[in-house]
């Protein structure tokens, strides 16, 4: 079509990504493309709009009316935000507001998410096929429901995140290799914001290295600068309730070293039953009265001790087994 080539879309183009296009009413597309630029978009992002969602040149002006006074009356969009919000989500106006956008704005409120006005992307989310799977998959992994729910509202943008390509692999590695409680990722659900292979992977192996064991923002959230300094700045010490034992941060094969943030304190002494200690790799947990972790360069092979009621008592032990 000559008009769409007039504005810069490549009509060619258009038609393999989107072919019912060609069976589209010139005179309507006309009048969509002229409504939409009369908003204030410009002819780049009205060609953005088009190749991220080439549905809209075959919505009426009649749909596209109803999908913009939902945005501002329902989804509370101030009228100065409208632009920025099509520009960034274009799909909003193509969608029904009956079948797909009011119902996914009742189902963000109904789990909490108030202003929703703040998170306008997901109004396009299928309820059935995105959100509640999403909800489901944490439950699956071992989250209440409740606190699932807690972690979406905390960090919404977690519904846009793949299962497989994102969740998956991110929280294998989150247990299998950095071995943390899933306390740690309720508190924090942005981890799964971050690239495995650039941040996450990175920054834990250092931490290994080092011997400490920062909390998930600290490890992920800061700048290389800051991380750095941090790093320097951490003191592997651990202080129990029966006092305060130092260990060095350099080991040979012979030596136990504990190796833990001096800014955790540890207390076991009044534990009248023991404790447990479960490997997971390079690290192993205290999982009785959980809360604390044990950063070690090696295995540990000891699945279960009972007759040790005081660190000191246990390490003694490993060194001499």
């Amino acid at each position: 079509m000559l008009f769409l080539d007039s504005i810069g879309i490549d009509f060619l183009s258009l038609i393999h990504d989107y072919p019912p296009v060609v069976s589209a009413s010139l005179s309507d597309i006309k009048s969509t493309v002229e409504f939409v630029t009369s908003m204030g978009f410009t002819a780049v992002e009205f060609r953005r709009i088009v190749g991220m969602c080439p549905e809209v040149l075959t919505s009426r002006v009649a749909d596209i009316v109803p999908v913009l006074t939902f945005l501002i009356r329902e989804a509370r969009v101030n009228g100065l935000e409208l632009k920025r919000v099509i520009n960034r989500r274009p799909r909003l106006l193509a969608c029904s507001v009956k079948d797909r956008l009011r119902p996914t704005l009742y189902f963000l409120q109904s789990i909490g998410i108030s202003e929703v006005n703040r998170y306008t992307n997901l109004l396009s989310c299928s309820v059935e096929e995105k959100l509640i799977p999403r909800i489901e998959y944490l439950e699956k992994i071992g989250f209440s429901h409740r606190d699932a729910l807690s972690m979406f509202r905390r960090f919404p943008q977690l519904f846009c995140y793949s299962i497989k390509d994102n969740f998956e692999p991110k929280f294998d590695y989150f247990v299998v290799e950095m071995g943390r409680d899933l306390k740690d990722l309720k508190e924090f659900p942005h981890y799964f914001s971050f690239s495995l292979e650039n941040r996450i992977k990175p920054r834990h192996q250092i931490c290994v290295e080092k011997g400490v064991c920062f909390p998930l923002p600290i490890l992920l959230k800061t700048n290389e600068a800051q991380f750095r300094d941090r790093l320097e700045e951490e003191k592997e010490v651990c202080t129990v309730n029966d006092g305060d034992v130092s260990r060095a941060s350099s080991q040979t094969e012979s030596q136990f070293v504990l190796l833990i943030s001096s800014k955790l304190t540890v207390e076991m002494s009044s534990r009248n039953s023991g404790f447990q200690v479960i490997e997971t790799r390079m690290i192993s947990y205290f999982t009785e009265g959980a809360g604390w972790k044990l950063a070690v360069p090696y295995h540990i092979e000891v699945a279960h001790v009972t007759k040790f009621q005081h660190l000191e008592e246990w390490e003694t032990n490993m060194q001499t087994s």
